[in-house]
């Protein structure tokens, strides 16, 4: 059957609510606070330091129960939470276990931290701050709709610094759809962008992103940020732990949701709160040039939109006209807590009713705005005498058009309890300052910050020619109701009827009017009117068999739905409907009702018969037979019409009741299928299992001969696995089952034919016969190489030795040995062991008749372990010593020397060794006439020195400064080791060297001690006393290169001492003539006549030096340098030939 769909709302919900800390009523006559059925909210970061926790959503309910579910759409992390509500109550979400995903940071960041709150019935919410320290606490009304736009302008206060760097002012964005673009332009540096410098974000869903100031400085609010974009948005403003320091030093959050451009007003009012001190109102334009008016007075001209007009005030009440639309931040509180809310601008706005609770037993204070005229039909809880008309003063610069009240309300208002405060007669706006003067202060606005709104009210707007409908909307106060419709419809009425309906009723449906001089916002119903369908023909198969398939279509009528019904339940909405593999309980009627529209033809019908299928039926479930024989096989089918046979693979081997299979074969094995017809249809079909059981075939029987008194065996060979057998002796009497058949201790008497027949699964072989028959023993001896038999033999360790056996050549060899077994005619022992030592048996067999066997003892003497050799350290020539050779008991030993000849004692003693005494000497042990290996040991005989050293007394050496002293030790023998050692002032030793002379820089003693070492311990020591002399340098000044011999060069031979001192020669002109840059160590200059002639010349010596004092001995005299590092010498030189 066509389920009709459910009754639905035609447009969403228009009412919106502002919530305060506090739940709203609803009235169905009403205009209500800040109501809504959906909200989107981010939530700001507040420090925690100063108290943060716990965080709450706040919700009630008014006529209706509600089911509110709480998430965030782009945290798939965050649990969504659901409430269950009754009617006109309050309930609380404390989201303290997820607060590090509820609190939108860090700044300049995406994040996926927004809130998305649904709700089934009108609902009011807000979000509050409520340490447990009671230190910081603020209430966020959500506003629903009023706080979804595309361009919003963000008010700040620009008067009170924030108390910590940690809690600096921001400025919150939540996207409501994917892929929004935000551009933002900030009017004062924020964290992460400078100020004037738009930019842009992208937001999916749920996606938010926080603009936090970069300063504590009020002066740095970014007040007059613009941020826009292209699908809608909602922005919370926050102003965490404001000092409040012209009230007294305490620090409060304020904030508030804000509303975009299009909602904000060009009127509003301001109460006087209870602070300390005088309240601040923050005026911010939206449009540049905005005049502002204070009580009916300009005041001011703002010239952009991030200029702002403050108001200090300190009178009870102000009123605010501006030429465009603005934004109004009032700054209040209590005592030294600040608190702050967006004011809702008064001009066809407002509430009839606001509902709300108070948090705690601190101060509440109401302020309360009304038309003049209202202030007298004010009912708090059901009394009306909480609020009366004497409580109201003008709203200066009204002209007594506007009322306001300010009341104390700590003594009336119940605490955790819902309140209601409503009016008869006009709407009016409701603000709260609740909290303590010095612990933390609540602020807010709780009615409709948006004009009224109709709401159209009909159940259906898709209905059928025929039916009647009513247009109705929501009921407002003194509201007019303007309908205008299709074909130049009009007419007036809440509700208005439009009587029967057809086609020419389709079309759009707009309701208007005002309240008063306020228009309302329209509404509207788009109304479809369809015609109802003809009755529907339908075409299909009404017989068929169990298991086909069948259709049933209509022809189609356009975009419409079609209810298909059957025995089996609904079918698809489709023109043609299909049911595949029928049974007999799709038996039966099937109908079809069209709906365009929610409208419904007359419903038409169809019988369809399924006939049932009948069972094919075997009279046997399995069959099993020998290969070989036949098989037949029954249907008990009496009713079918045909019959059908087939195998496995398919082949058709009979059309008739029965089947068999003559002369049945092993791969005939399988199964058996029986189909056929009974009542025009296919029966379902039966089958069997037949078993075809090979037939065992013995092959041959293995009867080998055997020797008289063995054991025999016969086997029988047959062609399949898994047979049973029974054996016959030649007088076919049964002597056994099983295979092989086992004939002990045979006799000559066994020795005849046999039969054996095999069986499986109840099918037996043929019988096969075989001959058997026994075999006698013969005798065999162990012998020697040369033939001779062989009865004990004794043998060395590590010898070698064969045994041969001696019998009839066709026989075949086994030895038993200690180490194991071998089969052949002769048998090795190499490398005779002890445990080769016992008893060689030798056995045999000619064919399968086993000979007698012979044995031979070997006895394996032991050859002794070779000698261990002692006493061969080094001797020095012309020494003695005793060599020992060490032997197992029972052993004696061999000595050999190529030079001391042989000796068999087991300790060996000699004197005065020469050299000639160097060399090997072997050994060998020797017991029981057997030899053990050789040992092997060289004997080192070390020679005297050809020089003997001896102790000599200390040598002094001299050396000049820069040059080293050569320590040397003639004539020394290189059977010496040398060890320099350098003894300080001290007594200090310290190693120098090892080699056989040295050169040393250092002046002090220098011990050298030798010694051979072992064997021969020759020692002897000395010392050499090296001591620095002063060197004299001397530099000519006359050369006469003459070639007579006589002072041909100019050389300084001392200067070797000074490595890379340098010389230059130069003539009278300058020219340098010659050149050396290691002059100690060459052979000077000695100039021809073409590179110098005769005449003087200036040379220039550097002398490469450390310290120490040199004389200097020149055409000048002998003077002496003391100062270290290198010196240059300048002087004349004269060429003479």
């Amino acid at each position: 059957m066509w389920n009709q769909p459910e009754p639905r709302l035609i447009t969403p919900v228009t009412f919106r609510m502002l919530l305060v800390g506090i739940a709203l009523a609803l009235a169905p006559w009403a205009a209500w606070a800040q109501v809504d059925t959906e909200f989107w909210f981010v939530a700001p970061e507040v420090w925690a330091n100063h108290g943060d926790s716990p965080t709450l959503l706040r919700f009630a309910t008014f006529d209706e129960p509600a089911v509110i579910t709480v998430e965030q759409p782009a945290n798939s992390s965050f649990p969504t939470q659901t409430l269950t509500i009754a009617a006109n109550d309050v309930a609380s979400l404390n989201l303290a276990p997820w607060l590090s995903q509820v609190e939108n940071k860090p700044a300049n960041t995406v994040l996926n931290f927004g809130l998305h709150i649904s709700s089934t019935s009108l609902v009011e919410a807000y979000y509050e701050v409520n340490p447990s320290n009671n230190l910081n606490p603020d209430i966020f009304a959500l506003k629903g709709a009023n706080a979804l736009g595309v361009d919003f302008v963000v008010p700040f206060q620009m008067y009170l610094n924030n108390a910590y760097s940690q809690s600096t002012s921001s400025f919150d964005i939540v996207a409501t759809e994917d892929s929004t673009t935000v551009t933002i332009n900030p009017r004062k540096a924020i964290i992460g962008h400078p100020a004037n410098n738009a930019f842009t974000i992208l937001l999916h869903k749920g996606q938010t992103w926080s603009g936090r100031a970069s300063s504590v400085l009020s002066s740095q609010h970014p007040s007059g940020t613009t941020v826009t974009s292209d699908k809608p948005i909602a922005i919370t403003m926050s102003d965490d732990s404001v000092a409040g320091t012209p009230y007294g030093g305490c620090a409060d959050i304020m904030g508030d949701q804000i509303v975009p451009v299009n909602i904000v007003g060009t009127e509003y009012i301001a109460i006087r709160g209870n602070l300390n001190g005088p309240d601040k109102v923050f005026i911010v334009p939206t449009v540049p040039g905005t005049v502002i008016s204070l009580n009916g007075n300009v005041v001011s001209t703002l010239p952009s939109i991030y200029s702002m007009y403050t108001h200090t005030l300190t009178a009870a009440a102000a009123y605010y006209t501006t030429s465009e639309p603005v934004y109004v931040l009032h700054l209040t509180g209590f005592g030294c807590e600040v608190g702050g809310a967006l004011l809702p601008p008064i001009v066809c706005t407002g509430s009839q009713e606001v509902a709300f609770v108070r948090s705690t037993n601190e101060f509440i204070g109401l302020k309360i705005l009304v038309p003049a005229g209202g202030e007298d039909d004010f009912t708090f809880n059901g009394n009306t005498t909480n609020v009366e008309a004497s409580d109201f003063n003008n709203v200066p610069g009204t002209a007594g058009a506007w009322k306001y009240a300010n009341i104390t309300a700590t003594s009336f208002v119940p605490q955790l309890q819902a309140s209601r405060l409503s009016n008869s007669t006009s709407q009016f706006h409701l603000g709260i300052v609740h909290g303590g003067a010095s612990s933390g202060t609540r602020y807010g606005y709780f009615s409709n910050y948006a004009a009224q709104a109709y709401v159209v009210q009909v159940e259906d707007n898709t209905l059928c020619e025929g039916e009647s409908l009513s247009l109705e909307t929501n009921d407002l106060i003194g509201a007019s109701y303007d309908w205008t419709g299709p074909g130049g419809f009009a007419g007036q009425g809440n509700p208005l009827d439009l009587g029967v309906l057809d086609e020419s009723n389709n079309g759009i449906y707009v309701v208007s009017g005002y309240v008063g001089a306020c228009p309302i916002e329209n509404d509207t119903l788009l109304l479809t009117v369809s015609p109802v369908p003809d009755l529907p023909e339908i075409v299909g198969d009404n017989w068929l068999c169990e298991g086909e398939s069948f259709s049933l279509s209509t022809d189609s009528v356009g975009a419409v739905q079609y209810g298909w019904s059957g025995p089996e339940g609904p079918l698809p909405d489709a023109t043609e409907v299909e049911i595949i593999n029928a049974t007999p309980a799709a038996s039966g009627t099937y109908t079809l009702v069209i709906n365009d529209h929610g409208c419904y033809s007359p419903l038409a019908s169809w019988n369809v018969s399924v006939q049932p299928q009948l069972s094919g039926q075997i009279d046997v479930d399995s069959a099993a037979v020998c290969s070989g024989s036949n098989v037949l096989v029954n249907s008990l089918n009496a009713s079918a019409t045909a019959w059908d046979w087939t195998t496995s693979s398919g082949g058709l081997i009979s059309n008739g009741t029965g089947m068999q299979i003559t002369n049945a074969q092993t791969d005939q094995t399988g199964w058996y299928t029986l189909n056929g017809m009974a009542n025009n249809c296919p029966m379902q079909s039966d089958s069997v299992w037949i078993e075809i059981t090979p037939t065992p075939e013995v092959i041959a029987i293995n009867a080998p001969p055997v020797c008289i008194g063995t054991d025999a065996s016969l086997d029988a060979e047959v062609s399949i696995e898994g047979c049973t057998f029974e054996w016959f002796d030649a007088a076919g009497n049964s002597i056994g089952q099983g295979n092989p058949l086992i004939i002990a201790n045979v006799s000559l008497a066994d020795e005849q034919t046999y039969q054996v027949v095999a069986q499986l699964n109840g099918c037996s072989s043929t019988p096969m016969s075989a001959v058997f028959q026994v075999e006698t023993q013969g005798t065999m001896d162990i012998v020697d190489l040369l033939g001779d038999t062989m009865d004990n033999l004794s043998i060395c360790e590590g010898a070698d030795v064969e045994l041969f056996a001696a019998g009839p050549p066709n026989a075949a060899w086994q030895w038993t040995h200690p180490m194991g077994s071998a089969a052949s005619e002769t048998f090795a022992i190499q490398n005779a062991q002890n445990d080769q030592e016992g008893w060689y048996l030798l056995a045999g067999e000619i064919g399968n008749c086993p000979m007698i066997s012979d044995s031979v003892f070997i006895e394996v003497l032991v050859t002794p372990s070779p000698p261990q050799l002692s006493g061969f350290d080094p001797i020095c020539e012309g020494g003695s010593a005793t060599w020992s050779a060490a032997v197992e008991n029972g052993a004696t030993v061999v000595w050999n020397h190529s030079f001391f000849g042989t000796n068999d004692a087991s300790v060996w003693s000699m004197d005065s060794i020469p050299l000639s005494g160097n060399g090997t000497f072997t050994a060998y042990a020797v017991m029981n006439g057997c030899i053990s290996s050789s040992t092997t040991i060289e004997l080192i005989v070390v020679g005297l020195p050809s020089t003997i050293a001896d102790d000599f007394a200390p040598l002094a050496v001299a050396h000049c400064p820069d040059a080293e002293a050569i320590l040397s030790l003639p004539n020394l023998d290189g059977a010496y080791q040398v060890e320099w050692n350098f003894i300080d002032d001290q007594g200090n030793e310290s190693f120098v060297s090892s080699e056989a002379g040295i050169q040393v820089a250092i002046d002090g003693v220098y011990q050298v001690n030798l010694t051979t070492g072992p064997p021969c311990y020759l020692n002897a020591s000395g010392s050499f006393d090296v001591e620095t002399v002063i060197c004299e340098i001397i530099i000519p000044n006359v050369i006469t290169p003459n070639s007579d011999g006589d002072n041909e060069r100019f050389q300084i031979s001392d200067l070797s001492y000074f490595p890379g001192s340098t010389c230059s020669i130069f003539n009278r002109w300058g020219n340098a003539v010659y050149t050396s840059n290691d002059f100690g160590n060459s052979s000077g200059w000695r100039p021809t006549q073409d590179e110098a002639s005769d005449g003087t010349y200036y040379y220039v010596i550097q002398i490469l030096r450390n310290e120490g004092e040199l004389f200097i001995t020149d055409q000048y005299g002998v003077h002496e340098i003391t100062e270290s590092g290198p010196v240059t010498l300048t002087g004349p030189l004269s060429i003479l030939r």
